[in-house]
């Protein structure tokens, strides 16, 4: 089991802090390394991690003893899922040389369902 947080700030620091590095990182222009992972980029998998990490914190930030794990856990995906989508629109509108891509959404949502079954079997 994951020991939970007791105070609110010390549930909700972690993915305050965690946000605004996306958000840092979604609108930064970084230029990547260039290296290319067999059938996925390695923009994917970073996705893929970010968004892993946005659903542990968000799920420990919510679990509490008066919300089940079910109900946590699809808090939790449905935060990181709505901000990954937030985070492409704001790449496409208001950032020159970023745009919307649909795999990053796949693989954002990929990495948030990852950690909901990591998560599940930990935390029950």
């Amino acid at each position: 089991m994951i020991d939970q947080p007791t105070t609110t700030w010390s549930r909700w620091l972690p993915v305050l802090g965690w946000a605004v590095l996306v958000l840092i990182g979604s609108t930064a222009r970084i230029k990547g390394p260039g290296i290319e992972v067999p059938g996925i980029g390695l923009d994917k998998l970073v996705h893929f991690a970010i968004y892993f990490v946005l659903t542990v914190l968000l799920c420990r930030a919510v679990r509490r003893k008066s919300i089940s794990l079910k109900r946590a856990l699809g808090y939790a995906f449905l935060a990181a899922m709505t901000y990954g989508i937030v985070m492409e629109c704001l790449q496409w509108a208001f950032f020159p040389g970023r745009s919307f891509e649909l795999w990053d959404i796949v693989a954002n949502i990929s990495g948030s369902i990852a950690a909901l079954l990591v998560l599940r079997n930990r935390m029950e």
